[in-house]
């Protein structure tokens, strides 16, 4: 049976050509896997259009030998080897290299020139050579031609170096990264900013050293960014301050950055010869931005004095002396006629040695208690403090120990009912001072007086003798019946009362009742006095 081809117009003949000079220029430019294979399906259409083509005319041919023309045109076009045994094997795991393809573009123009003169047979000996010569090409491995690249194999991504805001990709190192292959980790965009503080993603290309073979591979990977220092241009001044004031009255100007300015500890009260204290810049982006300290330096002037421990180093004389003063600075009767003023200066303090002294209860003003009045208010608020002497030698607490937490004693000889004696007995780690301190230190009696226990002995209206009943004694209120109730004690004597204890007394000698007694001129650390006023 014959089959039979019509001559192909020149149009036709024209797009072939073009479409070959397509495929060849895609390879030789050096475009992507992906357009040499548009190029090549472009090629494959032109030579199905020319296999399709027809006008009028005929001429007689072999159909075998035509149908062995059209599958080796097809062949080349697709990659396929036509084997002698007519069965197709797959060449697309080699590589083509650019003499292939010139050899199609030959292949081609035989067949032109061979249709141009009307010699078929021809036609189909050149296109045999063709596929000859594109077979003899194939070679498998890395040289040159068409290349079909493949993925390496990464089986550890790089880890990212923190950075600090503000800073960019390419500050960050990347380490560990593990591919089958040799090559090179890096940011794909080094140049961008890192982002804002916390934990950010970016993607980082791994190239392999062998690019005619393998692809570059891109995936995103976490970094950490810290916090940025924020720049302080200037740091605050402060407002001075006196003396005992905490850092909150001082007023921070001037200083200039992004955020506020604040002490860090307001409450700190400084002290006058202070080398600053710090201040806490706060950032308004502290997201991104750490807080900054500094020390600030803080004038602080010398406060007016405050007393607040009690009086001490007085004599009787300067107590009695004192009393009239504020009696008569406040408006009130002076209770004591003082008389035959005696005064002494030692290391440049002046006291009152010697005087006559006479007392006038009646009088409304200032005056030192009795004996008995000091210790009524000593006893506090007890039920039953007249019977209770014995079980309630102090007025604080429950009234049965004295203790260095209670009131500025030796804290090491404290007194306590319960021990074992009852009474005074030895504490090594009590807390002993040696000094006064201000009152309100403990706390008050349940009269609400403080310091009757310890701090200073106080000085006393009264004379001292050991009896003084024998000697008969001043009454200065009774109970209507005749009956004493505030003794103002002997008559006369050598020395003066003085109750309380003091700082270094052992407890039992702060006991309410407890009674010593100096001379009206003696002074020193542990004297002081308290007033009473009716």
């Amino acid at each position: 049976m014959a089959y039979f081809i019509e001559w192909v117009t020149p149009e036709v003949m024209a797009a072939l050509e073009d479409a070959l000079d397509a495929a060849i220029l895609a390879r030789e430019q050096g475009e992507t896997q992906a357009q040499i294979n548009a190029a090549l399906a472009a090629l494959n259409e032109a030579i199905e259009t020319f296999m399709d083509a027809k006008q009028d005319g005929e001429l007689e041919v072999n159909e075998s030998i035509m149908q062995q023309l059209i599958a080796a045109a097809e062949a080349l076009v697709t990659g396929v080897t036509i084997s002698d045994d007519g069965s197709d094997v797959s060449i697309s795991d080699y590589w083509v290299t650019p003499e292939a393809i010139l050899a199609l573009e030959e292949a081609l123009a035989a067949v032109k020139a061979a249709i141009a003169e009307d010699d078929i047979i021809a036609a189909y000996i050149e296109l045999n050579e063709a596929i000859a010569a594109f077979n003899d090409e194939k070679q498998h491995g890395t040289k040159g031609g068409i290349v079909v690249k493949v993925d390496p194999v990464i089986t550890t991504w790089p880890s990212a170096s923190a950075v600090t805001y503000g800073a960019v990709l390419s500050t960050s190192t990347l380490t560990g990264g593990i591919s089958n292959v040799s090559g090179t980790f890096a940011w794909t965009t080094p140049s961008i900013p890192v982002g804002d503080a916390g934990t950010r993603t970016h993607n980082v290309t791994f190239t392999p050293d062998d690019t005619d073979n393998y692809n570059t591979l891109s995936q995103s990977v976490d970094i950490i960014v810290n916090k940025a220092s924020p720049v302080v241009t200037t740091w605050p001044s402060a407002s001075a301050i006196t003396y005992g004031a905490a850092l909150s009255t001082s007023g921070l100007t001037g200083g200039v950055g992004a955020g506020e300015f604040a002490w860090t500890n307001s409450s700190t009260i400084p002290t006058v010869n202070n080398s600053g204290y710090s201040v806490t810049f706060t950032p308004d982006d502290a997201a991104n931005y750490n807080t900054r300290r500094r020390n600030v330096s803080i004038t602080v002037n010398k406060a007016e004095a405050i007393i607040n421990c009690p009086v001490e180093r007085i004599t009787w004389y300067d107590a009695v002396y004192f009393c009239n003063k504020l009696s008569i600075l406040e408006g009130f009767e002076p209770v004591y006629t003082i008389t035959g003023i005696s005064k002494t200066t030692t290391s440049g303090l002046t006291y009152i040695s010697n005087a006559t002294v006479a007392v006038d209860w009646t009088k409304n003003g200032y005056r030192l208690p009795t004996e008995a009045e000091w210790e009524y208010a000593a006893r506090g608020d007890y039920p039953n403090k007249a019977t209770e002497t014995a079980t309630k030698p102090f007025g604080i607490g429950d009234g049965t120990k004295l203790t260095w937490e209670m009131a500025n004693i030796n804290g090491q000889k404290p007194y306590d009912l319960a021990a074992t004696p009852p009474g005074e007995y030895d504490d090594p780690s009590g807390k002993r001072i040696s000094s006064t301190t201000p009152v309100g230190d403990y706390d008050p009696n349940n009269y609400g007086l403080y310091d009757m226990h310890g701090n200073v002995e106080e000085w006393c209206w009264d004379w001292y003798r050991p009896d003084y009943i024998t000697y008969g004694f001043e009454t200065r209120t009774t109970d209507g019946a005749g009956a004493n109730e505030d003794p103002a004690g002997p008559f006369d004597a050598a020395s003066r009362i003085m109750k309380g204890g003091y700082w270094n007394d052992e407890a039992q000698n702060a006991r309410s009742a407890y009674r010593s007694s100096d001379n009206s001129s003696t002074r020193g650390s542990r004297i002081g006095f308290r007033l009473v006023r009716r």
